[in-house]
């Protein structure tokens, strides 16, 4: 349901799924015009959960163009895209590009999924030719404007070591991590209502 207009409906943006899923979303709106709600979560597929700058032209040109491709593509685990990015960064984005972040996009922002290391390490899985994909992986920032991270494989992640140094050094050390990307909430009200709710939410 269109969050600006009330009961108007949106089935649409399937791709070339549309006619094989015709029955099962002809259902769900059926069901959720009649009683008011959908039968089950359909966050991932409601448009209620996008945000303005999913409407921006830019943006839909790019990704509209990206996205008919990934039909038939390999889908590996952590899949990026490549166009529309940088839509929202943090104040410190510069200084993660210069420590050589490798971008992951969530809601539009930019945030770093792990950091290349300066020397890569073997994977000690040379004879799959990953040795090749992690020394790719760790240099691609220097080769594109915003450096993405990418996996591109079903094995042991080229990313796998820098993640796992970053891990001990978070536990024997200190990090610091930026929550620019995760949700805020503003919540109101006229007496002690908020505090009596945040209390018994922070307390369980």
């Amino acid at each position: 349901q269109a969050p600006e207009l009330e009961n108007y409906y949106v089935a649409a943006g399937m791709r070339s799924n549309g006619i094989a899923s015709a029955g099962g979303v002809g259902t769900i709106i059926a069901d959720w015009i009649v009683k008011g709600r959908p039968p089950f979560d359909m966050y991932g597929l409601d448009i209620a959960r996008c945000l303005g700058m999913h409407n921006n032209k830019r943006f839909l040109r790019d990704r509209v163009k990206e996205v008919p491709g990934l039909t038939f593509s390999l889908n590996y685990p952590h899949t990026e895209f490549s166009t529309g990015r940088a839509l929202r960064t943090s104040p410190i984005f510069p200084k993660l590009q210069l420590a050589g972040a490798q971008f992951g996009q969530v809601m539009g922002y930019e945030r770093p999924m792990f950091f290349k290391l300066k020397k890569p390490q073997s994977l000690d899985l040379g004879l799959l030719g990953l040795d090749a994909q992690e020394e790719a992986a760790s240099s691609q920032g220097e080769t594109l404007k915003l450096p993405i991270a990418k996996t591109e494989t079903f094995y042991r992640p080229p990313w796998f070591q820098a993640a796992a140094e970053e891990f001990q050094a978070t536990r024997e050390a200190v990090s610091l991590c930026d929550y620019s990307s995760f949700a805020k909430m503003d919540l109101w009200s006229g007496g002690r209502e908020v505090v009596d709710f945040m209390q018994n939410l922070c307390s369980n």
